[in-house]
């Protein structure tokens, strides 16, 4: 674990125990059990990631077994990680959220939500997320029976019939709203299908309209506001934590004291 991640950890802690809210994530990933295109994929959130992007995780029971959850804490917070049998409802996890990111769309995912099947963890909030509008990025390798990598897995070509099946849910999830695309896409899909770019946040928030800050500014309140372009007032008596601070002299963020 790395120093930043450690006080982040710190953080995080001290402020939900002073009752100060967490900066919410930006996106939900939904982990499957599916591997073909995962290191790709990875890559991408890796970079979303690096440039102060944060994330909440679901994990479905075969995630939850695949997936180290040392790998998973280099993109998430340990409390923004939740496996199918502690899920608290779509909803819940759909709060909050900018959209939604699918690393490996798994054959029986896109079946399920292909027939507007809302059992198990993971169909139903793609499904959920579709029907409140927020956008959905899924990497469609491992569902796409077209796809180089299934000839190694499989040890040859699918049956027709089958291969041509799925190839219609794939269309159907496509038709439903889920944007489908390679997994060494999904970070670029991500900041152009979520708006997660520079620009479109510059458009969308001005400085002036930086409301004053209390309590506790963190380093991840300093990364949302320089995604967002903005400044941040501080009002009487915050605190600024040292990390915060160094981050926002990275970033470029203007901290300006207010009467």
């Amino acid at each position: 674990m790395s120093d930043e991640e450690l006080v982040r950890r710190v953080v995080a802690e001290v402020l939900r125990r002073l009752g100060h809210p967490v900066q919410a994530p930006d996106i939900l990933v939904l982990l499957t059990g599916g591997t073909i295109g995962w290191p790709r994929a990875r890559e991408g959130l890796r970079a979303l990631a690096a440039e102060g992007i944060t994330f909440r995780m679901a994990c479905s029971r075969a995630a939850a077994r695949i997936h180290k959850r040392e790998e998973l804490l280099e993109l998430c917070p340990s409390g923004y990680i939740v496996q199918e049998d502690g899920e608290q409802g779509a909803w819940h996890l759909l709060q909050e959220i900018r959209g939604v990111l699918v690393p490996v769309l798994t054959r029986k995912t896109a079946a399920r939500v292909a027939m507007l099947d809302f059992a198990g963890l993971i169909p139903n909030l793609i499904l959920e997320a579709l029907m409140r509008g927020l956008p959905v990025v899924a990497a469609r390798d491992a569902a796409d029976p077209d796809h180089p990598e299934w000839r190694s897995v499989l040890g040859g070509e699918a049956h027709p019939g089958l291969a041509a099946a799925l190839r219609e849910n794939l269309r159907r999830v496509e038709a439903l709203g889920v944007r489908l695309v390679a997994a060494a896409d999904l970070g670029a899909a991500a900041r152009e299908t979520l708006g997660l770019g520079r620009a479109a946040a510059l458009k969308a928030h001005h400085p002036s309209a930086a409301p004053v800050a209390r309590g506790v500014i963190t380093a991840a309140e300093i990364l949302a506001a320089a995604r967002e372009g903005r400044e941040i007032r501080l009002g009487p008596g915050v605190l600024v934590t040292p990390l915060a601070r160094d981050v926002a002299t990275e970033h470029g963020v203007r901290l300006l004291e207010t009467e």
